[in-house]
């Protein structure tokens, strides 16, 4: 028998449904309690416990409820192994490559798909053509491509998912571009004398 507090995925409760159902009821002792109203009841619990059946096998599919062995099925899905990562983490990393799966290659979607993963902000990451062009001139670089750089790692929430960006990247440019390289900024500060600071910033490269 389900219970009065069983809730379903569109937020009906069992309470709820067998007293709409009794609405419906005419010609017969509807009042709480009643033989009647038990007899509904077990009618009701036998299809409300059904719906609840099939809310769970729904939430085994949905990875905002799967979890474990329920969320290793869905990564695989993607060809995205685990590697060691908890559940919530994962479950990030695989919205991340669904989202850049879905990406049209734009400068804008790349800047979106970096933050996200990294868990920074937009406005943390520089994306640069790597061909520079002096006075007219081809100064440097590499056609058809993009470089990240600077992104100040102190702003970065998801540093142990950096090893997964560079893929990412790649499955979302637009065809034919290619990532040259993803650099991160490290600052260290420290005392020079009394009253004084310095500050050294080291850049990373993958």
């Amino acid at each position: 028998m389900a219970n009065d507090n069983d809730t379903l995925q569109n937020g009906t409760n069992f309470y709820d449904y067998h007293k709409d159902n009794m609405k419906n009821m005419s010609g017969f002792n509807i009042s709480k309690g009643s033989n009647f109203d038990k007899f509904i009841k077990s009618i009701d619990g036998i299809y409300f416990n059904s719906s609840l059946n099939l809310d769970e096998q729904d939430k085994a599919h949905d990875i905002n409820y799967a979890h474990g062995l329920e969320l290793d099925d869905i990564g695989d899905n993607y060809e995205l192994n685990r590697n060691g990562l908890d559940d919530d983490t994962y479950r990030f990393l695989i919205k991340s490559h669904i989202y850049a799966s879905r990406s049209k290659g734009s400068i804008k979607d790349l800047i979106s798909i970096t933050s996200n993963l990294l868990g920074c902000q937009p406005t943390d990451v520089h994306l640069d053509n790597s061909r520079v062009y002096l006075n007219g001139q081809l100064n440097d670089g590499l056609v058809n491509t993009v470089e990240i750089k600077g992104v100040d790692i102190n702003t970065i929430q998801h540093a142990n998912l950096i090893p997964y960006l560079v893929k990412e990247l790649k499955n979302a440019t637009a065809t034919g571009y290619t990532i040259n390289q993803i650099g991160f900024a490290v600052n260290s500060s420290g005392q020079l004398f009394t009253g004084g600071q310095i500050s050294i910033s080291k850049e990373i490269s993958i």
